[in-house]
């Protein structure tokens, strides 16, 4: 089963809010750059959350780097996100207790849930633009109570990277793709 024309977008721009250095190409130092402005956003290291993103990196590059460069380009990318998706045990591990596990670090009041000011925070951080990341905020506050909660989060990401439904409010995890 290839990806179809909106799972390409989407996931390509998941994949450009990954490569922080924006050279077409994940490398180590993307995922390093990324896991340390995800774990300093309210300056407090998280370990749980850095051997997370160094599992999915050595999890990536072992399924991905086809040509063993030591990189990701996009083509990589994308074949390795349509095994993911195809694999639940991988997608929760790597895919949802990540989501889970950033949104509880960057929880700053204990809560279980991302205000706006937290959302933006987690967006620039994954290289969104401020105005992207609000339009996102209020399209995953599905409740509409001003915050995203771990239950939100957990069926946006699962929209992004499952649904077909171009109009699902998942799809902009990422911002506007």
């Amino acid at each position: 089963m290839a990806l179809t024309e909106l799972q390409e977008r989407k996931f390509k721009v998941a994949f450009d809010s990954q490569d922080v250095d924006g050279t077409g190409v994940l490398t180590q130092a993307d995922f390093e750059r990324l896991i340390e402005n995800l774990t300093t956003i309210n300056n407090k290291s998280n370990d749980l959350a850095k051997k997370l993103y160094t599992e999915i990196w050595n999890d990536l590059t072992s399924k991905a780097d086809i040509d063993g460069n030591g990189g990701v380009t996009l083509d990589e990318w994308y074949s390795y996100i349509e095994e993911l998706i195809k694999d639940s045990a991988r997608f929760d591990k790597y895919v949802l207790s990540t989501a889970v596990t950033v949104l509880k670090s960057l929880d700053a009041t204990g809560n279980n849930r991302l205000g706006l000011d937290e959302y933006k925070k987690l967006a620039a951080a994954l290289n969104v633009s401020e105005s992207d990341a609000e339009a996102a905020f209020n399209k995953l506050d599905t409740s509409g109570n001003g915050e995203v909660d771990i239950t939100e989060l957990q069926a946006a990401v699962r929209e992004f990277y499952l649904t077909e439904d171009e109009n699902a409010p998942g799809n902009w995890l990422f911002g506007q793709f």
